[in-house]
Parts: structure tokens; C-alpha cells; sequence
């Protein structure tokens, strides 16, 4: 009787050809035929980074305040060259360490006749402290006053002594003479924040 391997034989192994078989299961496996098999490789899903939070509005308490605007700072001074305390000090000053904000306006800057959002505030007029109605630029969130106080700064050649001063001291005695406010003690009250204990505690600055 002759022997012989029938043909369905030969589809189910390839010890005895040395092909390739189109057995599903061999299909997958390239040690019988010493090829790269095809097989698709799921790629790995996409993991999206994590973003900031956004702050809006006033804040709770003053150690909540400064632990948001403090990277904001940061990032501004390196940016602009200003040392970051004096950028939160500002903003203490002008809302009252965050507790007192409409419209995001986290740097008491007016609109000078555009749009903006009406609050009450304080000025010095004559020597004398008197409450009056503004419109103050406004903001969609805390990073956007910071990043408009900057662009403020830089538009506004009055400011140009402040931006090029280069220590601390100076800075501080370059904003108080710029005008930014009408407190002639302004200067005094951002340097008395700056080298305050609260903000040395709350920021880790020595």
C-alpha cells in the first residue's frame, strides 16, 4: 500500500514541508517557520497630564491664597525679573491676601475708561483716604490677572524703573515711586508684607 499524507494532512502541520501553514493557531506562533509573524500589538492608550487647577474668585484664607499665586509668581519673575514676594505682597495688598476679589482683579488694575467691573475702593486724595467707585480690568481667572499685571508692567513705560531694578530694596522703592497707587505709604506696606512673618511662613522664604 503506498503511503501518502493527504493534503488537509499538510494544512495542519509543517514539520514535514518547512512552510508556512495557514492553521489559525500556527498563524500565530513563528517558531515553526522561523518568519516574523504579523500579529497586531494593541498601542498603549494615551495618558493625559494633569493641569493646574484654575482659581477663580476670593479666597478662604491666606495661606490658600499665596500656596495659588505663588508658582504664578514664580513664573512671572523669571519672566519679567521682578522678585516674586513683591509680586504676592501687591496682591495681598490690593484684595486683602485674596479675600476680597470681584472679577479677578487680583492687582487693583483700572480700566481706564474700557470694560471692566465697577467696585468700591480706596484712594488718597488731597492726603485724605476717601472711598470711591472705579471700573477695574477683569480677569477669567487668577493666572490671568497675574500674566495681565505683567503685561501691564511692560506696556507702561512709567514702570520701566521697577522692571530694571535689580535688588529687592529697589524694586520696592521703584514701585512706590511709579504711581501704581495713590497711598504714599504704598511702597512701606508691600515691603512690611514682603519681610512680614506671615508671608516668610506661608511661602518658605527665609
Amino acid at each position: 500500500m503506498e503511503n501518502y499524507i493527504r493534503k488537509s494532512d499538510m494544512e495542519k502541520s509543517s514539520w514535514n514541508t518547512g512552510k508556512l501553514v495557514s492553521n489559525t493557531t500556527t498563524e500565530k506562533s513563528s517558531w515553526n517557520t522561523g518568519k516574523i509573524v504579523n500579529d497586531p500589538v494593541e498601542a498603549p492608550a494615551l495618558v493625559e497630564k494633569p493641569q493646574a487647577p484654575v482659581h477663580t474668585g476670593p479666597f478662604e484664607s491666606k495661606a490658600a491664597f499665596v500656596s495659588a499665586i505663588q508658582p504664578l509668581a514664580k513664573q512671572l519673575s523669571q519672566e519679567l525679573g521682578i522678585d516674586e514676594r513683591v509680586i504676592i505682597a501687591q496682591s495681598a495688598v490690593e484684595t486683602g491676601w485674596g479675600s476680597k476679589v470681584k472679577g479677578n482683579s487680583f492687582f487693583g488694575i483700572k480700566a481706564h475708561g474700557g470694560e471692566g467691573i465697577d467696585f468700591t475702593t480706596h484712594e488718597v486724595v488731597n492726603g485724605q483716604r476717601v472711598k470711591i467707585q472705579d471700573t477695574f480690568k477683569a480677569y477669567d481667572s487668577l493666572a490671568d490677572s497675574v500674566q495681565g499685571y505683567g503685561a501691564f508692567l511692560q506696556e507702561n513705560p512709567r514702570y520701566k524703573p521697577f522692571l530694571t531694578a535689580t535688588t529687592l530694596e529697589e524694586q520696592i522703592a521703584a514701585l512706590g515711586r511709579s504711581g501704581y497707587a495713590t497711598d504714599p505709604d504704598y511702597a512701606k506696606t508691600v515691603r512690611s508684607i514682603v519681610k512680614g512673618k506671615t508671608l516668610r511662613e506661608l511661602g518658605g522664604y527665609e
